[in-house]
């Protein structure tokens, strides 16, 4: 029973990524634009993020911007945008950001992408949260 609950999650986390976390806005899976080969080794990704709205109000000019990535992975535009997110609510970005990974130059699977997220509260009130991974886990 235990590895069919594993790898039930395991499945509801590669299709729909997670759904809590210790961060109030964070991002819960991507969306593919475009992936193409630049080169043999060079691949590039254009992508959209949603993001999940975790507080009890809605949030405004949500921006996120890639503030760390793999060493093999060249940012060439780390931000995505949002107009509002309302509460409890989870959107693809209206933009997409552009990754390129070369694959000649492996790093450890597991190390991935780190966002800021920037948003307005309701009262206009700024927020930033840093370090946020592209995928966080519950706690």
């Amino acid at each position: 029973m235990k590895v069919l609950s594993l790898i039930l999650a395991l499945i509801g986390f590669l299709f729909f990524g997670t759904t809590a976390s210790a961060f109030e806005v964070f991002p819960v899976k991507y969306e593919k634009v475009k992936f193409s080969w630049k080169s043999n080794t060079l691949f590039e990704g254009i992508i959209k993020v949603y993001l999940k709205n975790s507080t009890d109000e809605n949030i405004y000019d949500v921006v996120a911007t890639i503030s760390s990535a793999p060493a093999n992975t060249k940012v060439i535009d780390g931000s995505v945008h949002f107009e509002q997110i309302k509460a409890g609510q989870t959107l693809l970005s209206k933009d997409s950001f552009t990754v390129q990974t070369d694959t000649a130059n492996p790093v450890d699977p597991n190390e991935g992408i780190t966002w800021e997220i920037r948003y307005k509260d309701q009262d206009g009130k700024v927020h930033v949260l840093q370090s946020v991974p592209e995928f966080p886990s519950s706690e």
